[in-house]
């Protein structure tokens, strides 16, 4: 199906993105459910992770091109 095993990782990687966003939605209404202000937590935990995620993305972007893709990967 995929000829090229860099092409499948990079589809798992995204997918798995993906998946892990939607789980967030799903999970973190139930997280915040005792909390004083739910709504401004949910909103908080969400731009949290979000913010990580980009910042980190950025990071690593930067990372492997200085040292190479599969080092970054593998770690």
């Amino acid at each position: 199906m995929f000829a090229n095993a860099r092409l499948l990782l990079i589809y798992t990687i995204v997918l798995l993105d993906v998946i892990l966003g939607s789980a967030l939605g799903l999970v973190m209404p139930q997280f915040v459910q005792g909390l004083a202000q739910p709504q401004l937590w949910l909103t908080l935990g969400t731009a949290l992770f979000l913010g990580i995620q980009l910042v980190a993305a950025l990071l690593l972007g930067t990372l492997s091109d200085q040292v190479g893709r599969r080092p970054v990967v593998l770690v």
